[in-house]
């Protein structure tokens, strides 16, 4: 278990204000940097280094998660998350600074289909970035995995 700062919920506040509104952008402010960036201010583990400036487009994420032996970018996300945090039960009840991966459905025109994101402090939603910034996408039956530091 990777040990959290003393102020972590503090961090997490002001990491999540300050992408509020940054647009979604491949390899800077997409879902995985988004959460990675979370997780970096909340302990100080930074899951980004290896691939930062790699990447600008689906494409390229799709070509660093098939360097990792990887099929598809939501697998590449799980093997990282799995070998770094703590995979909750489903039953448990997300709180908030978890990362959750779970399918999304028109989400501001610009994905459908699974994506992590941070849990919000009341465990019923998803932040994840969007075309105009962050938005907030409801968690429902279709959650994949939780995770924990």
């Amino acid at each position: 278990m990777i040990p959290r700062h003393e102020e972590w919920e503090t961090r997490l506040n002001d990491h999540i204000a300050s992408r509020a509104d940054k647009p979604f952008k491949w390899g800077a402010n997409d879902c995985f940097f988004f959460v990675s960036g979370a997780i970096k201010e909340m302990s100080g583990m930074d899951l980004t280094h290896w691939i930062e400036g790699k990447f600008s487009t689906r494409f390229g994420a799709l070509r660093e998660a098939v360097k990792l032996g990887c099929k598809t970018i939501d697998e590449a996300e799980v093997k990282i998350l799995d070998e770094i945090l703590t995979r909750q039960p489903l039953c448990r009840q997300p709180v908030y600074g978890d990362v959750m991966m779970a399918k999304i459905f028109n989400l501001d025109s610009r994905h459908t289909g699974s994506t992590v994101g941070m849990v919000y402090p009341d465990g019923q939603l998803m932040i994840v970035p969007g075309n105009e910034g962050l938005v907030f996408a409801t968690r429902v039956s279709d959650v994949e995995a939780v995770w924990s530091l």
